[in-house]
């Protein structure tokens, strides 16, 4: 499999777990330190290689956008009056919309996780695997997940899901559990995915979370599945 180049994150959720923090200010945009969550995910994508971003969002959602556009002349007119101690946050605002190649779409569709990627569709060739993730996932670790995946994907020559350790029996009814065969050390040939098995019948200790690699053919088995979608 090719390493892949393009990203695809999903934004277009409303928030409602937030709300009222969430009624005018994207999920994806509330601050960790000094950053909002999405551009952790942002960083750690371009870390990973990737340097096309294509960020599926909604009608509320131009709050990512403007935080990846070039900064408006007033703020660095506003900046450059602070004299030379401001120029780091001049360099700062500037290299946001650097960092990659942003694309923006608006969703269409029902409401799930296949429904970002069936929009951004059309912007992937069949030869060329993407990343899939969440704009409101943080996760840390080093090497940092996407780099991870994409050695197991180069590695193993096929689709990776990235999985998190359960630590609290709670998550088993929070999640998908994987099972599978066990390869190595952190990596498992995936069977089968039981969603929220609580822990008596979980496969696993091992949940699926918010990001996968996936190879440019399997739009074509998400095209046939909207198409033969019978509820």
């Amino acid at each position: 499999m090719k390493r892949p180049t393009k990203a695809i994150i999903a934004a277009a959720g409303f928030g409602t777990r937030f709300l009222p923090q969430t009624k005018a200010m994207p999920k994806e945009m509330m601050p960790l330190i000094d950053k909002p969550i999405i551009q952790y995910v942002v960083e750690e994508l371009v870390q990973a290689g990737i340097r096309d971003i294509i960020i599926v969002g909604s009608a509320n959602k131009r709050a990512i956008e403007d935080h990846f556009d070039v900064p408006n002349e007033d703020l660095l007119a506003n900046l450059r009056a602070g004299g030379p101690k401001k120029q780091p946050l001049i360099d700062t605002v500037k290299q946001l919309s650097e960092m990659a190649n942003f694309i923006y779409i608006r969703q269409k569709g029902p409401y799930g996780n296949a429904t970002p990627l069936a929009c951004a569709a059309h912007l992937i060739n069949r030869d060329e695997p993407v990343i899939y993730t969440f704009a409101d996932d943080f996760i840390a670790a080093s090497p940092s997940r996407f780099q991870q995946m994409i050695a197991a994907s180069q590695e193993l020559d096929g689709a990776v899901l990235s999985c998190k350790k359960i630590v609290d029996d709670a998550e088993f009814d929070r999640y998908g559990v994987v099972a599978g065969q066990q390869l190595s050390d952190g990596i498992i040939k995936m069977s089968n995915i039981v969603e929220k098995p609580g822990k008596a019948n979980a496969p696993s200790d091992l949940a699926s979370v918010s990001s996968y690699i996936l190879p440019g053919e399997f739009f074509s088995y998400l095209e046939h599945a909207k198409e033969h979608f019978d509820g």
